[in-house]
């Protein structure tokens, strides 16, 4: 179960980078563990619409105001989670 992130601004980059793996693994049906968080997302095989839902999704979970403005489906896992970070 992925768990939103509270007003408590303890999550690691790390964290994010990880919430980010099992949401893609889900989308693209495969397991976590052959997810690399520094292949980009189109790579990884996500379409656009899927991206849109991914970061309206991590927008919500994170509390933050994410677009696909400011992640687009070159950036990595890794990438990704650098911007949510920032922003927190």
């Amino acid at each position: 179960m992925l768990h939103y992130m509270t007003s408590d601004n303890g999550w690691t980059r790390e964290d994010i980078q990880s919430w980010i793996r099992v949401k893609v693994s889900q989308v693209v049906e495969t397991d976590t563990d052959v997810i690399s968080i520094t292949v980009p997302l189109i790579a990884i095989g996500l379409e656009a619409a899927e991206l849109r839902e991914l970061i309206s999704d991590l927008s919500d979970w994170s509390g933050t105001d994410l677009s696909t403005a400011q992640i687009d489906g070159s950036y990595t896992i890794e990438e990704t989670a650098m911007v949510v970070k920032n922003l927190l």
